[in-house]
């Protein structure tokens, strides 16, 4: 009988591996309560990138907070944008809470949860915010059904341009990762969102120089005769017809003032 093949022993040389940011398997089954950060990414930065003037930064801000929402599979998604002429916090964009406080809530930087995460200029993550002395409730805002918040301010450099915000039921919904990927999210919106404000507010600008003057008057609104443009009239006091409404007297209510 013939001898039996020597054994053949192979030595691989050790590969070191990437550290990946999450225990789960590289590719680990899909679930409808499983978040895809990765996808996040991806699909906000094409939004940025196609972004369509016409439909205005409204519209925009909405698309953006839906996809958020969808992939980090939260209840609530908003986007407050910072007025520097006021210096507050208004709400622009939301998803979860009540679409009546859009443009009507007003926060002040250090005010709330919210507030805060703009007074640090860094990510606020709270697992409870119903433990958490800043909380206060806004009476038919409906935040008060959710427990976990995170919250990321919007920065362009060291400017502030907003906040976005994050809140789900469950309690320590948020992960050091979802903070990572916020914080992605948050450095591309900066960009966008102040160079389509200052687009938008150069379309304006031009918009109302090409608009023509009405019959008689100028483009600068004072009568012309038929010498040419009559001298502004002299200074009057107001009467009772030039009295302008006070605060809360218009045709608006005045904005909500507070914030998570």
């Amino acid at each position: 009988m013939g001898q039996a093949p020597a054994k053949l022993t192979f030595f691989l040389p050790a590969v070191k591996f990437p550290r990946m940011m999450s225990s789960q398997p590289l590719h680990p089954p899909m679930s409808h309560t499983q978040k895809d950060n990765v996808a996040l990414m991806c699909d906000v930065a094409e939004l940025t990138g196609l972004f369509d003037f016409s439909q205005g930064l409204d519209s925009f801000l909405g698309r953006i907070i839906s996809t958020v929402a969808w992939h980090m599979r939260a209840a609530v998604c908003s986007i407050f944008l910072y007025d520097p002429h006021s210096q507050q916090l208004v709400l622009r964009a939301n998803q979860g809470l009540n679409p009546d406080f859009i443009n009507r809530l007003h926060v002040s930087i250090g005010e709330g949860l919210t507030g805060r995460v703009l007074a640090r200029r860094g990510p606020v993550c709270i697992g409870n915010i119903h433990f958490d002395p800043a909380y206060r409730i806004i009476p038919g805002l409906y935040e008060e059904r959710y427990t976990s918040f995170l919250g990321v301010p919007i920065l362009r450099k060291s400017t502030p341009v907003g906040v976005i915000i994050l809140m789900d039921p469950v309690e320590n919904y948020f992960t050091a990762n979802d903070v990572t990927a916020l914080q992605i999210i948050s450095s591309q919106l900066a960009g966008v969102i102040e160079n389509v404000r200052i687009l938008l507010s150069v379309r304006e600008g031009r918009a109302d120089a090409a608009a023509p003057a009405a019959p008689g008057r100028t483009a600068g609104g004072r009568m012309a005769g038929p010498g040419g443009v009559r001298p502004d009239p002299p200074h009057r006091p107001a009467g009772r017809r030039g009295t302008r409404a006070g605060p809360g007297q218009g045709p608006f209510p005045p904005p909500f003032r507070g914030g998570t």
